[in-house]
């Protein structure tokens, strides 16, 4: 009996941590949808080339020939050891990195 009741509390403490775990995202992330993915925003990178025809170029023109040396680094990010090969993905102001 005392083992049935101790099973019956862990499974609805799973539960529980479970669904407010699905609660706790963050209700201002927006989903990526198909017409995002056929014409993304130009401050988004949403393929491993930008675009679905592989065009990898950014439309964006803050950064221009004449004001690149003027670039700074402004924060880094230590990654595991190993091969470091990834396409950063940008989203809404998120990068994304596989690590």
């Amino acid at each position: 009996m005392r083992t049935r009741l101790m099973v019956t509390v862990c499974v609805a403490l799973a539960v529980f941590v479970g669904m407010s775990s699905l609660g706790a995202q963050d209700e201002r992330f927006r989903l990526v949808t198909d017409a995002m993915l056929q014409e993304p925003d130009p401050a988004d990178w949403l393929n491993w080339r930008r675009t679905l025809d592989g065009w990898g170029y950014s439309p964006l023109d803050e950064i221009t020939t004449e004001n690149a040396e003027k670039l700074q680094l402004a924060w880094s990010w230590g990654m595991a050891e190993g091969s470091q090969q990834t396409t950063p993905l940008i989203y809404d102001g998120v990068m994304y990195l596989a690590n």
